[in-house]
């Protein structure tokens, strides 16, 4: 069940009326949740089955992470090379879920 705020903000509200600092503050609550899912080994889809997002709009996400971590994607695939994902969650992701 969402709650009245995340309602709000995924169907009643227009996306580009958003701040900066409201898209941030968004950006972060995400991230970290989906952090915790990891650290839990719960199961969690990124992304909702049959989700509109384009690749643009992933890569201009990731993108914006990256750099604000100060992170390069040689650094990101590095990572992913040594295990990044518990294995739970790298065969979860390896079959779409």
């Amino acid at each position: 069940m969402e709650s009245p705020l995340l309602h709000e903000l995924l169907h009643a509200r227009d996306p580009a009326t958003l701040s900066e600092t409201e898209v941030g503050a968004l950006f972060e609550a995400a991230v970290r949740a989906y952090s915790l899912f990891c650290d839990a080994e719960k199961p969690c889809s990124v992304l909702p089955v049959g989700h509109d997002i384009s690749p643009t709009d992933v890569v201009r996400a990731a993108s914006a992470l990256l750099s604000a971590a100060s992170l390069e994607p040689f650094e990101l695939a590095l990572w992913n090379s040594f295990g990044g994902l518990p294995p739970a969650r790298r065969e979860n992701e390896d079959q779409g879920d």
